[in-house]
C-alpha cells in the first residue's frame, strides 16, 4: 500500500490532525511530544505498517497509549510496597506512631491487591482532575467519579479486613 516516500507523506500530511487530537489529551506542548513520539515509533517500525488498512486509526491509538503512559509515569505517588522494617525504623517518633505506620503498611498492601484499573484511576487522581482523567481514559467525568468512589470503597474494605 505504501512505500517509504508515500508513508512519510502520509504521516506529515496528517500532522495537524494528529496534533489536534494529542493536544486535546493534554496541552499543546505535550501534544507535540506525543505526535513526535508516535511518528518516531511508526517510522522506526514502518515495515510492519506499510500494508496496514487503517493507519490513521492505529496512529490515534498509539498517541492515546503514549498519553496514558506519560500520565502514569508523571504520577509521583506510586504505591509500591516498601520495606516495612525501614518504615518502622525511620518513621516511628513515639509509641503513638506505631498504629499510624501499621495502617499505612496495611493500606499499601491493600492497594497492591487492587485491580489494575482501580490502581490506575486512583494514581491519576493524585495529579489530575476528573475532567483530565476522563480525557486520558476516554470516559465521562461522572464515570471517573463513580469509579473512584467504588475503588476507594473497595480499598477501605480491604484495609478494614486487614488485607
Amino acid at each position: 500500500m505504501y512505500d517509504d516516500n508515500s508513508f512519510e507523506q502520509y504521516l506529515t500530511s496528517r500532522y495537524s490532525k494528529f496534533l489536534r487530537y494529542a493536544s486535546a489529551l493534554g496541552n499543546f506542548s505535550i501534544g507535540k511530544d506525543l505526535v513526535h513520539d508516535a511518528f518516531t515509533y511508526f517510522w522506526a517500525n514502518r515495515s510492519k505498517y506499510l500494508e496496514h488498512e487503517n493507519l490513521e486509526a492505529i496512529i490515534f491509538q498509539k498517541i492515546k497509549g503514549l498519553s496514558i503512559d506519560r500520565a502514569r509515569n508523571k504520577s509521583s505517588t506510586k504505591f509500591e510496597l516498601t520495606d516495612e522494617e525501614h518504615m518502622r525504623n525511620t518513621l516511628y517518633q513515639n509509641e503513638n506512631d506505631y498504629e499510624k505506620i501499621d495502617r499505612l503498611i496495611d493500606a499499601q498492601k491493600a492497594f497492591k491487591k487492587l485491580g489494575e484499573k482501580c490502581r490506575e484511576i486512583i494514581e491519576l487522581s493524585f495529579d489530575y482532575s476528573y475532567k483530565e482523567i476522563a480525557k486520558l481514559l476516554d470516559m465521562n467525568s461522572l464515570t471517573v467519579g463513580s469509579r473512584l468512589t467504588k475503588c476507594y470503597t473497595e480499598l477501605r474494605g480491604m484495609v478494614n479486613d486487614k488485607v
